[in-house]
């Protein structure tokens, strides 16, 4: 078709309505660039008489006939919708919209399935340049399948064709969100190598309070995934079968390659997050005890960098699980790039993650954090489902083969039941770095279990998420708190409330936890500590212990950090001696914070590795028998540091590593491997960091690929020299 005021050939349409209104399934609509006395013109309701919003049939094709060639479809009236897709009764074609640019409105492309059909669809090639929403993916009942190719979400005022398009500022690239109407609504997406062009100064404006939702209604978000809520998952909860499950809203995105850039700097607007998944607010009812909204979306390859608030924000709410992944070498680059310094500890982080009773997993192989203003993740848990439940609960941190380096404050800022800007924590505790439940409830009378092995797994009504203890595996966290804000900037930092009281229906229980293994990992050159914890004691009504730190450091080399305030290593309890615990037993395992197997050492080799309260109040030799640690102390065995000579199998020796002088500036941890010939005290003969014998830390903690300098247990301290 031709909508040239002139055509160049007898075409049997001139706009673009006509032409869809008589395709059919299989058809392909081809359409022809216009040019207006030498300028760039556009299909529009002024020129070439475009009825809007445009309906494509299933099954129907609309492309460029030349793509060379810019084909502009625009509208002069704000509000528009430019093109919608037909639902169909399953199985549905695959309608397809290709090599176009789409101008001015509220929503350029929008999918929906109210009457619970089936929509499937290639958008490829498309530009689109100002609009309110460039696509809209809504499916409230039945499936939608959608598969984004090589798109770009461009901003240029000054680029456009006539007739001038309605003025429309982003506020959503790529929409994705799923809900129950007449039914079960699901939305399968995959983005291929999305890419942002231009300058995005015209953003909106609105304030945002971070750690908030409602907050947020006004931040303009690249790509947003949100989920309403449905059904239960497990219709015959809380008393029936556990096993038994039914669809639940759902959308699952991946994304592949692409550089989403969020173009935020000195003098340019730009968008503020560039993927926002979130679940709807208040989620079920929370007697059923289960997830009644889901999203999961993976990265394989992608970077996210100059966002103005967080490259990634993800948030749970009552009764809802959600999973992000990245993998692939994927970046989180540059967050709050605009400011040259950060006026908030909570804002401007890498990945932005909040669980509030629900469940919540974060997970990264081969995925560099880097440069980002405030923390390089921010993982917030302010309550967490108390009540028994068959299903994991909380924020699921499992980080392998990855980098953290560089950002403002904290490379990984952990923080469960302790009041943060807009949310405020209630009565019953939280978990922050792993998960908990109490299957099966009817057997358990209310005691958590917060750890999972393979064979556990077996029984499990969804093994398939990510649960039990955390992890940190193989990663390198190194040369963070560069920023110049007076707060904690350490390469871990866990915060915790509440006490260790077990018994779910007690009316005081405020269980609050940290859990997540340290292993096979390098930690270096940041300010205020290599790992920094803090315990607040809830002591409401209850003389329990206070609050649950549950993060061993295994094979761990933890030096050079507390260059400017802090130790290598430092845990301190707000309310004194005592009131914080380090031993959990749950229906397995007992879990603990134990450390092992590990070089401590600061940039002068003779000054302190742990703080004072460690040093004073927590630290214990840890012999390996049964029992011999307090639950209020920390057990230790098997180090090299400056302090504790007289613990089991430790030396003071400073280590020899083969990157002597160590450059700390640097971020390869190649240079604090072991150089041939290091003393003879580097034997490795201490116990298991949990309770029962180690074929499950072995296989969590990937102890068996290490590759040391010669044979396995000599010299076997500190991290994997992978």
């Amino acid at each position: 078709m031709d909508g040239n005021p002139v055509p160049s050939l007898p075409y049997s349409h001139t706009n673009i309505s006509s032409a869809a209104a008589t395709a059919t399934s299989g058809d392909t609509i081809r359409v022809k660039s216009i040019t207006w006395s030498g300028s760039v013109g556009a299909y529009a309701e002024s020129s070439t008489n475009e009825v809007f919003p445009i309906p494509l049939k299933a099954g129907v094709t609309l492309e460029a006939y030349d793509v060379t060639l810019p084909v502009f479809v625009l509208s002069t009236v704000a509000g528009t919708t430019l093109f919608t897709v037909q639902e169909v009764m399953a199985p549905a074609p695959v309608t397809r919209l290709k090599d176009v640019r789409l101008l001015g409105a509220l929503k350029a492309v929008e999918l929906s399935t109210p009457t619970g059909n089936e929509i499937d669809a290639v958008i490829q090639n498309v530009i689109f340049h100002r609009n309110r929403i460039g696509l809209a993916v809504e499916a409230a009942g039945g499936h939608i399948r959608v598969a984004v190719d090589q798109c770009q979400i461009f901003d240029n005022g000054s680029n456009t064709p006539l007739p001038a398009p309605a003025a429309q500022n982003f506020q959503v690239g790529l929409g994705f969100k799923a809900s129950r109407g007449v039914s079960t609504g699901r939305v399968d997406a995959t983005i291929q190598s999305l890419t942002t062009a231009g300058q995005f100064n015209g953003m909106g404006l609105d304030p945002i309070v971070f750690l908030d939702l409602h907050g947020l209604g006004g931040a303009s978000k690249l790509v947003s995934v949100e989920l309403g809520a449905g059904v239960p998952e497990h219709p015959l909860q809380p008393n029936g079968d556990p096993f038994s499950r039914q669809a639940i809203p759902t959308v699952a995105l991946t994304v592949n390659g692409g550089v989403w850039n969020g173009k935020a700097g000195p003098g340019a607007r730009g968008w503020d997050i560039g993927l926002f998944a979130a679940t709807a607010v208040g989620g079920g009812a929370i007697a059923q005890k289960d997830y009644y909204a889901a999203f999961e979306v993976e990265f394989n390859g992608v970077e996210l960098r100059d966002f103005r608030e967080s490259a990634i924000y993800a948030a749970t709410m009552t009764e809802s699980r959600g999973e992000i992944g990245l993998k692939g070498g994927s970046i989180l680059r540059n967050t709050g790039s605009h400011l040259t310094s950060n006026p908030d500890d909570l804002r401007y982080s890498g990945a932005t993650l909040i669980s509030r009773e629900s469940y919540l997993a974060f997970c990264c192989d081969q995925t560099e954090i880097v440069d980002n203003l405030g923390n390089g993740v921010l993982a917030f848990t302010p309550e967490t489902l108390a009540v028994p439940v068959n299903y994991p609960q909380g924020l699921y941190l499992g980080l392998e083969d990855s980098g953290v380096h560089q950002n403002g404050l904290n490379g990984l800022m952990l923080v469960a039941a302790i009041s943060k800007g807009q949310i405020m924590t209630l009565d019953h505790g939280a978990i922050v770095g792993g998960t908990w439940d109490d299957f099966p409830v009817s057997l358990v009378s209310g005691i958590r279990t917060l750890h999972m092995d393979a064979g556990d797994l077996l029984s499990k009504p969804m093994p398939e998420l990510k649960q039990g203890e955390g992890f940190v595996n193989r990663c390198r966290i190194s040369n963070n708190g560069k920023g110049t804000k007076a707060a904690a900037r350490s390469g871990i930092r866990a915060e915790v409330y509440g006490n260790s009281y077990k018994d779910n229906k007690g009316a005081d229980s405020r269980f609050g936890a940290v859990s997540a293994s340290i292993v096979n990992s390098f930690l270096w050159n940041n300010p205020t500590g290599g790992f920094s914890g803090f315990l607040d004691h809830s002591t409401v009504g209850i003389s329990w212990p206070g609050p649950s730190m549950l993060t061993p450091f295994v094979h761990t080399t933890v030096v050079g950090n507390g260059t400017q305030s802090g130790y290598n290593l430092e845990v301190v309890e707000v309310d004194g001696p005592g009131t914080g615990n380090y031993f959990y037993q749950d229906q397995n395992y007992a879990l603990t914070f134990r450390v092992y197997d590990s070089i401590f050492e600061r940039q002068s080799s003779a000054d302190l590795d742990f703080g004072p309260y460690f040093t004073t109040n927590l630290s214990f030799p840890d012999s390996g028998s049964p029992g011999s640690v307090p639950p209020t102390r920390i057990g230790l065995a098997g180090l090299r540091s400056s302090q504790f000579g007289t613990y089991p199998s430790w030396t003071m020796t400073p280590t020899s590593f083969v990157g002597a002088p160590v450059s700390w500036t640097s971020l390869d941890p190649a240079q604090f491997f072991l150089a041939p010939g290091s003393p003879s005290g580097f034997i490795d003969a201490c116990p298991n960091y949990l309770s029962v014998q180690a074929v499950w830390e072995e296989v969590a903690g990937d102890y068996s690929l290490d590759v040391r300098p010669i044979v396995f247990q000599d010299r076997d301290k500190g991290a994997e020299e992978f």
